[in-house]
């Protein structure tokens, strides 16, 4: 079963309540689809599944090789009767563990869960393949192992980033050479650990990779490892089982935005220079208090998402991380007043404004002239400063028509190629600030953004974001 990349269809025993049943499951280890398809007959319901529960936490069973298999989190997703006695059940889990049964999804464990991810390697830039100046040869290529990226995250949990070899045919006598390589993240526990546990750690791995590199993850192979469990021992090493795992969530479809003006993440670190500190640590330790910021980002690399939905999550995503920091105005105002001491028209442009003049609340263009006057070079370079009024206006005024479409705000909120301007601006903004709480100081994210800050300036953006001029 191993190699099956296709729909699977196997017979089986499944126990499911407390009783038997026959059925059919079918899997597919590309796409994640995991379905099991039972018939039975009961002359005592007249509706199949009668009177029992949709959602059921496990089942477990036994295939036709006699292979010991346990579903889990599945839910009955269609229901069929034929003449009150014939039923047909489909049901739809989870995730499925292959040799494995239990009935309870608690006691499913592991000390190990390794995820083969076969489109990171640019990212990771773990590659081995090597071109090979020899003045002999027209074309020649070698391949050196790269060292495995291991940081311990706590006591407990060490995350790795495994380079592996993946196929040669060795016969040179053929058309085609099948080479390849990918990246497993393996995720090791000193002390057993639930599956459920394992797979949020790789959750925020995931969504680690996708703000890093925009793309959407493929996920090929899952197998998890228990230290209890193993087939020999060799002095000190042991040949331990690994139990397959597949996950509703696997996907052999990669995604990137093309769209220059819709996507400006080329990367904004890489594995080396982000492993290399504490960075991958420290993502962990903060990752519960930034995660929605986090997901509204990535939220961006869904081509299908029109752009004002785009624009309204950057805006949320800004937002949030400006109020971690700021909730009331008394403490937002001490911090204007010294950040801006030598600018006393930015302190009365925010204080005086008749929206902020009582609230007991920060108001939307108080929080964008903050967080767009920074230490990052699009402050100097588009002299944001001497435009703030107006630009933080616009993109007020853009925010609330988008969320609360107020017929008011409808000719002064952005639209089209200039929506699109605010977006590429916003997403600047976003980035930045998460590489600055990930611990990348200002130089550093300065040196990344040379590109994406040369089209703002050339393509104007800023001041036709400004003006505003509806194009017919």
């Amino acid at each position: 079963m191993s190699n099956t990349n296709n729909d699977v269809t196997i017979g089986g025993k499944w126990k499911i309540l407390d009783k038997q049943y026959q059925g059919d499951l079918t899997f597919n280890k590309t796409n994640g689809i995991i379905i099991l398809s039972i018939y039975y007959k009961n002359n005592e319901e007249f509706l199949a599944w009668m009177d029992k529960p949709t959602e059921i936490t496990t089942i477990t069973g036994k295939l036709n090789q006699e292979i010991k298999c346990t579903l889990v989190d599945c839910q009955i997703v269609k229901r069929h009767s034929d003449g009150f006695v014939r039923h047909h059940i489909v049901i739809f889990a989870k995730n499925m563990f292959i040799n494995i049964s239990k009935s309870e999804k608690s006691d499913i464990k592991f000390n190990e869960v390794h995820f083969q991810i076969p489109n990171i390697i640019k990212w990771s830039q773990l590659s081995g393949f090597e071109y090979m100046v020899d003045p002999s040869y027209t074309f020649k290529i070698g391949y050196k192992f790269k060292d495995t990226i291991s940081e311990k995250i706590d006591d407990n949990t060490t995350i790795e980033f495994v380079p592996v070899f993946g196929k040669f045919n060795f016969d040179m006598q053929i058309e085609s050479l099948d080479i390849s390589q990918h990246v497993e993240v393996r995720i090791k526990k000193k002390e057993e650990k639930s599956y459920e546990e394992i797979f949020k750690d790789f959750d925020m791995i995931m969504n680690l990779i996708t703000l890093a590199t925009g793309l959407k993850i493929n996920v090929s192979l899952v197998q998890g490892i228990n230290y209890k469990k193993y087939t020999a021992k060799v002095g000190k090493k042991y040949n331990y089982i690994k139990y397959e795992i597949i996950k509703n969530t696997m996907n052999n479809l990669s995604t990137s935005n093309p769209d220059k003006l819709g996507s400006i993440r080329n990367f904004l670190f890489n594995l080396q220079e982000f492993a290399s500190t504490d960075k991958l640590k420290k993502w962990f330790n903060t990752y519960q208090d930034y995660n929605s910021i986090y997901n509204l980002y990535n939220l961006g690399i869904n081509n299908d998402i029109p752009d004002e939905i785009k624009f309204c999550n950057l805006m949320q995503a800004l937002e949030l991380m400006h109020t971690k920091k700021y909730k009331k105005p008394d403490k937002f105002f001490k911090h204007i007043e010294e950040k801006f001491k030598d600018n006393k028209e930015i302190i009365d442009l925010i204080e005086k404004n008749p929206d902020q003049v009582g609230s007991s609340y920060i108001i939307l263009k108080n929080r964008i002239i903050d967080i767009f006057i920074n230490d990052f070079k699009l402050t100097t370079k588009e002299n944001i400063i001497d435009k703030i009024d107006d630009l933080s206006t616009r993109f007020s005024d853009t925010r609330n028509y988008y969320t609360h479409y107020d017929d008011a705000k409808k000719d002064k909120c952005l639209v089209g190629k200039n929506l699109k301007y605010g977006i590429y601006i916003l997403d600047y903004l976003v980035s930045n600030y998460i590489l600055q709480n990930l611990g990348f100081n200002i130089d550093e994210i300065n040196s990344k953004k040379d590109l994406v800050l040369n089209d703002i300036h050339n393509e104007e953006m800023i001041d036709k974001i400004i003006k505003n001029e509806r194009v017919s």
